[in-house]
């Protein structure tokens, strides 16, 4: 049985792998530890606009496995 830290390097890895496919590059702060302007950080997603590359959009996602109820 995987641990809840393999469970959630997992979806971690499933993100960024969608968003990557989408064209998004992608930084993760391994165990929870990143942090951005004072946000608890797990993955951050960047791309730039398509029209004009001053224009960028940013993801700041934390990533969590909740069990079914």
């Amino acid at each position: 049985m995987a641990t809840n830290y393999a469970r959630g390097v997992q979806l971690e890895r499933e993100l960024v792998k969608i968003f990557q496919e989408n064209g998004w590059d992608s930084i993760r702060g391994a165990g929870s530890k990143g942090k951005v302007i004072g946000f608890d950080t797990d993955l951050v997603f960047s791309k730039t606009g398509r029209t004009n590359t001053d224009e960028i959009h940013l993801v700041l996602l934390q990533a969590k496995r909740m069990r079914k109820k």
